[in-house]
């Protein structure tokens, strides 16, 4: 955490200065860490096999491997033994990035082309019916609120992130995203350059920038990198460290985004089940949640 600055203590609710645009994460941030690793993990590590049979001669899928080829010699060249080198076939290619994959999914590594595949795959499980997203209760009702450009900076790929926001339980939330920002575009999340380069792509300066994480890490980077950083607690996230909670301002739902101006707006809206889901968020954005 060197080079980071004392807490900039942002709240709408407190009528701080306004931001220019809002980068989400999504794990932990605005849905559960676990429908993630419980449910999207192993989907596609079940999957990946009877998916790359199907689909093999794709070109997008074709792509897709390749990148799975290079990725895997990279690994291996780090010295990771239980990574293998894709066989030519296509029978021990489909094997070996099978092995890989299932690997990688199960030690949660970033691995680009897996992360595109992995896209891929539940986006046939959202279409078919057998994937549906899980947003926190306060997410959407906030979503539709702001009125500044909203965009996602994820580990998944772009194709996941669209598939995820798009079905949701509780509507279409892709509607209200303008960019979905991956890996393979930015960079890793927890170094400062990501972040220079997302600013950049944004095209806005890095201090106009409101980024909602809950990984302190991820948080610290943004900050050296110019931008506002608030650190999420959600139920099933990792305790943060006591610096986090000195130096972040850290809350417990999304209502604490909204500016003075989206909060005056949101208590003119005639009484509806997301009207008052959304003012309960407002008085209890510092509140743990009940268990």
């Amino acid at each position: 955490f060197q080079g980071t600055r004392a807490v900039d203590r942002m709240s709408g609710i407190e009528g701080a200065r306004p931001y220019e645009a809002l980068v989400l994460d999504l794990e932990g941030t605005i849905c559960t860490i676990s429908f993630v690793r419980d449910v999207l993990f192993p989907y596609a590590s079940k999957r990946a096999e009877a998916f790359l049979r199907k689909n093999l001669t794709e070109p997008h899928i074709k792509e897709v491997i390749a990148k799975i080829r290079t990725d895997s010699e990279a690994e291996i060249a780090k010295g990771d033994r239980e990574v293998r080198s894709i066989g030519i076939d296509d029978e021990t290619a489909i094997g070996d990035i099978v092995r890989n994959v299932k690997y990688w999914i199960k030690k949660d590594l970033k691995i680009p082309g897996m992360k595109e595949l992995q896209g891929h795959i539940w986006k046939e499980g959202y279409a078919s019916g057998e994937l549906t997203a899980e947003l926190f209760p306060d997410v959407l009702p906030v979503l539709k609120q702001l009125l500044v450009p909203i965009y996602t900076y994820s580990s998944g790929s772009r194709e996941a992130q669209e598939q995820f926001l798009r079905h949701t339980m509780e509507g279409d939330a892709a509607l209200y995203i303008r960019y979905k920002f991956s890996l393979a575009d930015i960079g890793p999340k927890r170094e400062h350059d990501s972040y220079v380069k997302l600013a950049d792509a944004i095209g806005k300066p890095a201090q106009n920038i409101l980024f909602v994480t809950d990984i302190e890490e991820e948080a610290a980077a943004a900050r050296t990198a110019g931008m506002r950083a608030m650190l999420m607690i959600r139920p099933g996230n990792l305790e943060l460290t006591q610096f986090a909670k000195e130096n972040f301002e850290c809350v417990y739902n999304l209502a604490a985004v909204l500016t003075k101006e989206d909060i005056e707006r949101c208590y003119s809206l005639r009484q509806t089940p997301e009207s008052d889901l959304l003012r309960v968020a407002i008085k209890s954005y510092r509140t743990p949640q009940k268990k």
